[in-house]
């Protein structure tokens, strides 16, 4: 029985050290310096917009004894003081937001702002209001900071208990410089936590105090960091990626499990076969065809006939139910691929991977905050299939997903259980020249009455198509005429347009293989001026309105990033009025272009022009070979961008 009360006395004295003790000693404990007066700025930080002086951030995982007293909780503390110079960054700083997913309840916020001469101005608690699901599926807290003027501080303490998750992300980024930030994660001794930091994020060190066992990095500073034009601003953003281990009965983070977690619920046992050859004759698949035209008519028939949901029934899950009601949820979709492709004995790898724009996957750090798309991989083609993304076409996937590492997931199927084989891989981007914005312009100038008349062609392939294509044929008559006129009225907004074709527009059709084609002639008398005795011809508006990096008064700080490789080919024809000359032909001509070795330009613009008898053709080629390049080389980048915005103020002169 002694035996039996020690044992009984240790283990509460240790839920004590990790539960109350620890939750009195950092939530309830933790205050801000009560009588504080502002904090000396030096002279290039009095000239900024504002200065984060504190950003701190503590992680407590620890039992819940006030209610679940087996059960780990996350307690949160974040604490920060900005001080802010400017009207603008009063704007910008005086209103908190507080995300609430998977928050168990708020401890406590608190809020203040600190002036010149020692007023301390406290929040009204009744000013925190609660944001139900503010357009992300989030609800917050936020509360607007009273009181604020220039040159003073404003400070703030949230706590907040949170449901734990097994993974974590944490970004240092703001608009502003920050001084002093510092991260803190407390964990029971049991714990594992294994992380990885980016773009700077400084190491953690081990140690323990009277709260217990914790990991904190030492106060390092953040460099203000802004959204600039071609790039990636938070794959560029500090941050950690963190997860954790013996954690109640969370079993170890890797890409095997991972994986055998995703694929697991791609199978079932006991799949009834007539179910699925019945649906297989639905979809009339050819008997000699080949593995390509097979995968494309499973998915052109799976995306046209099933309605994704996102939740269903419990008894919803089967494929004998998927195939009956023809609506299913994501995973069940992919399922449903999975079991066709079986049946036919399609060869495929599931394929793991994030989208790229927001965070790129990495394979030296297993995680789940980076597992948001799953693709089925074809080896023996090299080739992709996207059954989320319900506009896609085979072999097309989005952009997004390109240029990305991920895992690629060998599956046997043994008795509805996935065994699974994992191998990291990379997901290449469409060359350059399968994403395309293509022009053929004829034109013939009407001089008595001002008139150029444009017999227009304009194709779009790979991902230049995917904004239109899927949906043109779905379209009302008025949304398909914007998109018409946003098309071929490029050149002049106030033409005429007549004579209107439109090609390949069935959404089965991949734009990898069949471009999208407007055709149309468009009139218009704003292109061709009368000048004396002279024309002038806008000839530069007839590539539409381009892209331009003109501003250069900040100094480039990301690395350059596109959506995805691409090229661009534009003719045009200009047929020259009987009795007349070009003056300035010559002003068709234009280069730029940078490399990173002698034998490839990666980025290029180059307008030239040939006469052959009365016409004068120009021909403009332009292309981004890579969607990736360091910011020293943006000068270069720029130039190359903005020569085809130059190209749109160039004008023809005409006289006899």
């Amino acid at each position: 029985m002694k035996n039996l009360f020690a044992i009984f006395l240790f283990c509460f004295i240790c839920i004590l050290r990790y539960s109350g003790y620890t939750q009195n000693r950092l939530c309830e404990n933790y205050k801000w310096e009560k009588n504080r007066t502002l904090t000396p700025l030096k002279e290039e930080q009095a000239k900024a917009d504002a200065i984060i002086i504190k950003d701190l951030r503590i992680l407590n995982y620890m039992h819940d004894i006030e209610r679940y007293p087996s059960k780990i909780r996350l307690f949160c503390i974040w604490h920060k003081i900005i001080r802010v110079n400017t009207e603008a960054a009063i704007e910008r700083t005086n209103k908190v937001l507080v995300p609430m997913d998977g928050a168990a309840e708020v401890i406590e916020i608190k809020a203040r702002t600190i002036h010149e001469g020692g007023k301390i101005v406290e929040i009204n608690q009744d000013n925190i209001k609660e944001v139900k699901n503010a357009g992300d599926n989030i609800d917050y807290k936020i509360f607007a900071i009273e009181g604020v003027d220039k040159n003073c501080e404003i400070e703030y303490i949230v706590k907040i208990k949170r449901d734990i998750s097994s993974v974590g992300r944490e970004y240092f980024k703001s608009d502003y410089d920050t001084e002093e930030a510092k991260f803190i994660i407390y964990t029971p001794d049991h714990f594992q936590i294994d992380y990885k930091g980016y773009n700077g994020f400084p190491s953690f060190k081990k140690s323990a105090d009277d709260e217990g066992d914790f990991l904190a990095t030492e106060s390092f500073k953040v460099v203000k960091l802004l959204d600039e034009p071609y790039s990636n601003l938070w794959n560029n953003a500090m941050r950690l990626e963190y997860r954790l281990s013996n954690l109640n009965n969370y079993y170890e983070i890797t890409w095997n499990s991972i994986a055998k977690q995703v694929c697991s619920e791609l199978y079932e046992e006991g799949t009834n076969l007539k179910v699925l050859d019945q649906e297989l004759e639905r979809i009339k698949i050819p008997t000699d065809a080949d593995t390509p035209t097979r995968i494309k008519l499973i998915e052109q028939y799976i995306k046209a006939n099933y309605t994704l949901k996102k939740n269903v029934e419990y008894n919803e899950h089967s494929i004998r139910a998927i195939v009956k009601n023809k609506y299913c949820t994501e995973k069940n979709m992919r399922k449903l691929y999975v079991a066709l492709f079986d049946r036919l004995n399609i060869a495929y790898q599931i394929a793991i991977t994030s989208n790229r724009n927001k965070i790129a996957f990495d394979t030296t750090f297993s995680t789940w905050t980076t597992v948001d798309n799953t693709l089925f991989y074809f080896e023996e083609s090299n080739t992709y299939l996207s059954p989320s993304f319900l506009q896609y076409r085979y072999p097309m996937i989005p952009a997004t997903l390109r240029n990305n590492q991920c895992i690629y997931v060998t599956v046997k199927n043994i008795n509805g259980n996935a065994d699974v084989k994992v191998e990291n891989g990379f997901i290449t981007a469409l060359d350059y020249k399968d994403n395309y914005d293509n022009i053929n312009v004829a034109v013939t100038l009407h001089l008595e009455t001002q008139e150029a008349i444009l017999q227009i062609e304009e194709s779009y392939g790979g991902e230049r198509a995917m904004r239109m294509q899927p949906y043109m044929e779905s379209m009302d008559e008025t949304q398909r005429q914007k998109t018409i006129e946003w098309v071929l009225k490029k050149a002049s907004k106030d033409g005429t347009l007549t004579d209107v074709r439109v090609k390949n527009i069935d959404p089965n059709t991949s734009p990898l293989e069949r471009p999208l084609i407007f055709n149309g002639e468009l009139r218009s008398t704003s292109l061709l001026n009368k000048a004396g005795d002279k024309y002038t011809l806008s000839i530069g508006r007839l590539i539409g309105e381009q892209s331009q990096l003109y501003d250069t008064s900040a100094l480039r700080k990301l690395p350059i990033e596109s959506n995805y490789p691409h090229h661009y080919i534009r003719h045009i024809d200009v047929l020259i009025p009987e009795g007349y000359t070009i003056k300035n032909p010559e002003a068709m001509n234009m280069y730029e272009a940078f490399a990173f070795d002698k034998d490839s330009a990666a980025c290029y613009f180059k307008s030239a022009y040939e006469q052959k008898e009365n016409h004068l053709i120009v021909t403009i080629e332009e292309y981004y070979k890579g969607q990736k390049y360091p910011a020293s080389a943006f000068e270069e980048y720029r130039k190359v961008v903005n020569a085809a915005a130059d190209f749109n103020h160039r004008t023809l002169l005409l006289s006899k």
